[in-house]
Formats: C-alpha cells, structure tokens, sequence
C-alpha cells in the first residue's frame, strides 16, 4: 500500500529513518485541494477550505510500516485515503479538527513544509 508523506517523514527530514527502508515512489501532489499549517517542528494538512495542493512523496509500506505510522502520527491525526495528480491513491494523515486551534498558526500557502 502507498503512503503519502509531506512533513517530518520526507527524506531528510527527522522522521524519515523510520521509512527509510521503505519503496520510494517519486514526488507526488494531492490531486484536491487541503490546507496546510506550520506547527513548529511539524506540519499538519486539514481536510477544510480549499487552500492548495500538498506536495510530498510517496512510499509504499506494508501492513506493520502503517501500524507503526499510526502510532506515531495517532494523538492529533487521522489516516484518510487521497487521490494524487498521477492518479495513484495513498493513505495520508489530516489534522484532527479537535486535536488544535490553527488559526494559531501560519497556514503554507504553497503546500510544501520547508524546515
């Protein structure tokens, strides 16, 4: 199965050892629009106003990757399935809408999180 990521698990960023052995796929964006917010020391996307494309890439995992990936990415998100420009679907996690205010927060108009 194919998981879309667009924060810390990016390759070179501080969570990316633990998909680092997974399949690289390519580069990819979300075929809808989403709204993406810098938290700090992460990202977060949320299902809400159409604000931009998400850039990210694409791994495909297996069944314990995506426990593991629920896991960490389980307190504050939700795992949804989404379409991507080059037509492939993957799991991506969104921002629960009650986990954090983001009007708190700067919203990434172009969709890619840089730190």
């Amino acid at each position: 199965m194919d998981i879309f990521v667009y924060g810390t698990l990016k390759n070179g960023f501080s969570n990316h050892h633990i998909i680092r052995d997974s399949v690289f796929i390519g580069k990819d964006t979300t075929a809808k629009q989403y709204c993406m917010f810098d938290l700090g020391s992460f990202p977060a996307v949320v299902d809400t106003d159409n604000c931009c494309n998400i850039k990210g890439e694409v791994y495909c995992i297996d069944r314990n990757m995506l426990n593991s990936l629920d896991i960490l990415e389980g307190k504050f998100f939700t795992r949804k399935k989404v379409k991507l420009e080059s037509n492939r679907e993957a799991w991506m996690y969104f921002l629960d809408k009650s986990a954090c205010n983001t009007s708190n927060f700067p919203l990434i108009p172009d969709g890619v999180w840089k730190k």
